[in-house]
């Protein structure tokens, strides 16, 4: 290798240039074909495509506001799934992209029983990214080991197995490639929870070769299977050319953890990204007149909450819950942070989710003189207070703005800022305040958020518990009237906010930005990027 490329390399490997760049300037440097590619594997360190067939290969670079942490899909922390769910992993039935419709994936069909007790999947003919055949046994590895304490591939914690297996009595492979699933009570939203992302089923060869290192060695059936990892800069997915559903036509895929929207923006506007998610929308208007840029829009089911910690001073004390619910300005927050973009909050369940009923934002309208009066009756006025929120994009604005709402009615608080696995290893543990966060949901049925957040473990984020909303909740998973199912959200929601442990802020829109030569690339409602039907130029 010539000093050059020598240089090229050292560069390259100290995070000088984007591997686009690279690929560029070694191109450059008049190499032969075979001199190039030992260019290329001596900077990433591993056999890959001869160099003309790389800058041929079609290679999408998105950037997104997370730091991936774990992906295997069990993993409970968001950013992660965004790059596994659909792409590395797919489950035995998914979402429609672009829709909350439930569709054939691994099961190409399946059969209910008259009495909604058992689910009978028909699966179809497919392999796992390491060549063993996605079967029957496959499945059940895959939710037993949720299920299953005990069982050796169980890694704590698996937060959505509460939610998706609370009613299931057996899992169990009738034949290779027939897999039946009884419940205990005949809920109406089995098929949502099998379509979540943590119900991706994974490869049994790899979980018995990695044990709990298989998160470092995703291996699934998707469109895309594992390249490398670049902790905290980058995770490389490549099309994988057994896919069950063909060949996807992008040959590659990197995500690229990019923390601010602004430095995201400006690689996408200067070419280094194909897609960014997660904009601000106050920059929306310069990306419309933009030729070289389209706009990605769409409607998320998403809930930006506080939670308060009724198991710490002073939200132990209802009229201090009660105080916030009046004191914070949610219209205010949907104007700032979200330049418009934003339906003021009203219940747990958003729009276009069962159960949503705007009526429910009058039971606290913005009111901070009744919000002074309600905290001088707590008599825990002097009690400081922390407030954790995340790091990135709108979160730090968004927590400002809720920080003076709450010192303007004479309460004393500092803001913490935190990364996605900080935030959630002290609210898993109890050791918090009050958060802001947000729920997008899993699936579009809103046992997710109703069940998940208020009457499953995870209730104990809020110290919170009422026997009453429990049995709603439990009641509307098994009633097939839909107009009952959701008379019985409406009571569950507003028992909740009588008890005050969780602010409502509103649901907020999302946009992306995205090269005008990709097609095919949809906003999800569910928050899920979907890459196997995107197309470039």
């Amino acid at each position: 290798m010539d000093e050059r490329a020598a240089l090229l390399v050292q560069d390259y490997r100290a995070g000088r240039y984007t591997r686009r760049q690279f690929l560029g300037k070694a191109a450059a440097l008049g190499l032969g074909a075979a001199a190039l590619a030992a260019v290329v594997e001596a900077a990433e360190g591993r056999q890959v495509l001869p160099l003309a067939e790389a800058a041929a290969a079609k290679t999408l670079v998105v950037g997104f506001p997370d730091n991936i942490t774990n992906p295997d899909p069990v993993s409970p922390i968001f950013g992660d799934v965004k790059v596994t769910n659909n792409n590395i992993n797919e489950g035995i039935v998914r979402w429609k992209t672009g829709t909350v419709t439930v569709e054939p994936c691994l099961a190409r069909s399946w059969d209910i029983s008259l009495d909604g007790l058992t689910y009978t999947f028909h699966l179809r003919p497919a392999t796992f990214h390491d060549g063993t055949p996605v079967n029957a046994q496959a499945v059940v590895t895959s939710y037993q080991r949720q299920i299953d304490e005990k069982n050796p591939y169980h890694f704590y914690p698996m937060t959505m197995t509460e939610i998706v297996f609370s009613n299931v009595a057996s899992v169990q492979a009738v034949d290779a490639s027939t897999v039946r699933i009884t419940q205990k009570r005949p809920a109406v939203n089995l098929l949502p929870n099998l379509a979540v992302f943590a119900e991706g089923i994974v490869s049994p060869a790899a979980l018995a070769k990695y044990g709990k290192d298989y998160g470092t060695h995703p291996t699934g059936s998707g469109p895309y299977g594992f390249e490398r990892w670049t902790k905290g800069v980058e995770f490389v997915e490549s099309a994988f050319p057994q896919y069950w559903g063909g060949r996807p036509t992008v040959d590659r895929v990197i995500w690229k953890t990019i923390l601010d929207n602004t430095v995201r923006l400006e690689q996408l506007r200067t070419g280094e990204l194909d897609v960014a998610t997660q904009l601000d929308f106050k920059d929306v208007p310069s990306l419309r007149g933009d030729p070289k840029l389209r706009l990605v829009e769409g409607n998320l089911l998403d809930t930006h909450y506080l939670i308060m910690n009724q198991a710490k001073a002073p939200f132990d004390k209802r009229e201090m819950r009660r105080a916030v619910q009046r004191a914070v300005n949610k219209a205010n927050i949907g104007k700032v942070a979200f330049a418009g973009n934003f339906t003021t909050g009203a219940g747990p369940c958003p729009p276009g989710v069962l159960g949503y009923d705007p009526s429910l934002a009058q039971v606290y309208t913005y009111d901070p003189a009744a919000a002074k009066a309600l905290v001088q009756q707590s008599g825990a006025a002097d009690v400081p207070i922390t407030l954790l929120h995340l790091t990135e994009g709108f979160w730090p604005q968004e927590a400002q703005l809720i920080q003076a709402d709450l010192q303007a009615i004479g309460l004393k608080v500092d803001l913490q800022g935190l990364d996605q696995a900080a935030l959630f290893g002290k609210i898993n543990a109890g050791a918090h305040q009050i958060y802001l966060n947000e729920w997008v949901m899993d699936t579009g049925d809103p046992d997710d958020i109703m069940f998940g957040v208020f009457s499953a473990p995870r209730r104990k984020r809020m110290g919170y518990a009422n026997v009453d909303v429990d049995r709603l909740n439990t009641d509307a998973q098994v009633e097939r009237n839909p107009d009952k199912r959701k008379a019985m959200y409406v009571d569950a929601q507003r028992r909740i906010m009588s008890d005050g442990p969780f602010v409502t802020l509103g649901y907020p829109k999302t946009v992306w930005g995205a090269k005008a030569g990709v097609t095919g690339l949809m906003v999800g409602p569910l928050g899920d990027v979907v890459i196997r039907g995107v197309r470039m130029a």
